[in-house]
């Protein structure tokens, strides 16, 4: 059994990370880019996230835009018989489970009472 060598991130592959997510660069070419593997790119970038260097994704209800508009669009699908809904996101559409939607309307909906 062999133990794995650790490869610790430095500054300037971390600031260079931040700057190639920053511009919508796919991750795969991130990671190839810094010679790091995806699992670790995307390890990193779920860390920088949390210490609020990169910003929070928006969530499918902030890309819809309105509460009113997720509820309508939540009863077309179930009435349809749909499970999932695709949503215009910032780099194109998004399939998104209908439960999730709906959790998400739930939470919003306390936060306003």
């Amino acid at each position: 059994m062999s133990i794995a060598k650790v490869r610790y991130w430095t500054t300037g592959e971390i600031n260079k990370l931040i700057t190639l997510h920053s511009n919508n660069t796919p991750i795969a070419e991130i990671a190839k880019e810094l010679n790091r593997t995806v699992g670790t790119i995307n390890s990193n970038i779920a860390r920088l996230r949390k210490s609020g260097k990169l910003p929070q994704p928006k969530t499918a209800l902030e890309h819809i835009g309105s509460l009113e508009r997720a509820k309508k669009l939540v009863a077309q699908a179930e009435a349809r018989g749909f499970k999932t809904i695709p949503i215009k996101t910032d780099n194109g559409y998004s399939q998104t489970y209908i439960w999730r939607l709906r959790t998400l309307i739930q939470k919003a909906e306390q936060k306003a009472a």
